[in-house]
């Protein structure tokens, strides 16, 4: 039959569905059949890429090494560490290693179970367990998430027939409903607060925060080949950035650029590498997570309600109130939609208010009587706010 797909389509139609293609190979009265994505464990996205993977098969099957076992059982423990190297640290994900500690928690709760076997049951049980230890909707959905992406994957490379996450065209789990707009406003006064009682890395890192909006990652990777001196301007790499987009941002407070400045500023008081860290701990090493002393920090200052991401959020509102341009805020923080940036437009919902207020002439309400039997009574209310 040479390449073909197990489906119904013809001509470009079959070419073009997502049906996987197969390859059959009749040598010295034997028929190889296989199917070639999985054989050769790689996505195939043409017919193109589908016909170079069938010669190769060919040659493997003139060779005699063809004998690879389409009934194998795989475990979801072996199919997460396959994930996990042919994926995740194959496109080097920002989020390899959250990837990797949440893999290690599933990789133990399903240990030895197929990953055939894993059913919608199983996922809403994970759900609820994740719900137990009062995880956010945002944290629970990153689960779901990461789940969806690896049966998907499991499924174009045809390790499993169907993803428990859809039948047909019905979604079988559902995600949790998010609340993204939370902005939790940092006053002068805690901000102080915060600085008194951090660590040295922290202190710096609150002030980056604070006076760029650069996300933590960003912050953690940042380098001095990264920041333009003479014209005072911080790049953001498009692959730190979330969006997978670069942005600048320009340099606009005295204090983080003296902060700047002076971390630049080597042993011997020289300019430190292009290619160094802007932020390390005090023995040299790269900063994977401050997450401990932040917390000790918020807590020694009593705003344990304050996220480290707060402080992003409190750059946006700071120049939305100092009249900038929502669009340029926008940009500024290297968000893909104006949406976004419009929950720190505080000063419009402001400006909102004023405008209606001014329909208020100061009358009150008359009240009528509301028995129809009784002569209307009127009475004047007038308003306490």
């Amino acid at each position: 039959m040479g390449l073909y797909k197990l489906c119904t389509h013809k001509g470009r139609a079959r070419d073009r569905c997502s049906h996987p293609w197969w390859g059959s190979f009749q040598y010295k009265g034997h028929l190889h059949r296989a199917s070639l994505s999985r054989w050769a464990d790689e996505a195939i996205h043409t017919k193109s890429e589908a016909a170079v993977i069938f010669e190769r098969m060919k040659d493997v099957v003139r060779d005699g090494r063809f004998g690879q076992d389409l009934t194998t059982v795989v475990t979801f423990e072996a199919f997460a560490d396959l994930y996990l190297e042919r994926y995740v640290k194959l496109r080097g994900l920002r989020s390899a290693d959250e990837i990797e500690q949440r893999l290690a928690v599933l990789k133990k709760r399903w240990q030895g179970r197929e990953l055939t076997a894993i059913r919608v049951g199983e996922i809403e049980d994970l759900i609820q367990d994740l719900k137990a230890k009062n995880r956010r909707p945002a944290t629970i959905n990153r689960w779901l998430a990461l789940l969806r992406h690896m049966f998907n994957w499991a499924l174009g490379r045809e390790y499993v027939e169907q993803t428990p996450f859809r039948r047909g065209t019905q979604a079988l789990i559902k995600f949790e409903r998010e609340n993204n707009r939370r902005v939790r406003r940092v006053t002068a006064d805690e901000e102080a607060r915060l600085l008194e009682a951090s660590n040295s890395l922290v202190h710096m890192l609150i002030v980056a925060a604070l006076d760029s909006g650069l996300r933590r990652g960003e912050l953690l990777d940042l380098r001095f080949g990264d920041i333009d001196w003479d014209r005072q301007l911080i790049h953001v790499r498009a692959e730190v950035a979330k969006s997978k987009k670069g942005r600048v941002v320009p340099i606009g407070t005295t204090r983080l650029r003296t902060l700047l400045e002076w971390l630049r500023v080597g042993p011997n008081r020289t300019p430190l590498a292009d290619d160094r860290l802007v932020f390390l701990r005090e023995n040299g090493d790269s900063v994977k997570s401050f997450r401990t002393a932040w917390e000790l920090a918020r807590e020694k200052a009593g705003l344990a309600t304050v996220r480290f991401h707060d402080l992003r959020s409190e750059y946006a509102s700071r120049l939305v109130e100092c009249g900038v341009p929502l669009s340029q805020v926008r940009d500024l923080l290297g968000h893909c939609s104006i949406v976004v940036t419009e929950r720190y437009d505080r000063v419009r919902l402001d400006s909102l208010k004023a405008a209606v207020a001014r329909l208020d002439d100061g009358q009150p309400f008359k009240i009528l009587s509301r028995s129809d039997d009784q002569p209307s009574e009127v009475k004047s209310v007038s308003s306490t706010h």
